[in-house]
């Protein structure tokens, strides 16, 4: 059976519970002071993959 990254992200919900939201990690993130975007660094990626996991966000849109 092929794993899907779906089903990936659902066993990562307990780490991602784990996050505090707060964004101090932008300060020292290589990938945000690039790219100066909130989608860019983990507070950004935790909502994407939270909004994937509730059904906000579908797989299937390009833009994802």
């Amino acid at each position: 059976m092929r794993t899907k990254l779906y089903d990936k992200l659902e066993e990562l919900q307990d780490a991602l519970a784990k996050c505090m939201k707060c964004g101090n990690c932008m300060a020292v993130c290589p990938v945000y002071l690039t790219e100066k975007e909130e989608g860019a660094y983990a507070r950004g990626k935790l909502y994407i993959a939270k909004s994937i996991l509730k059904g906000d966000l579908n797989l299937q849109d390009e833009d994802v």
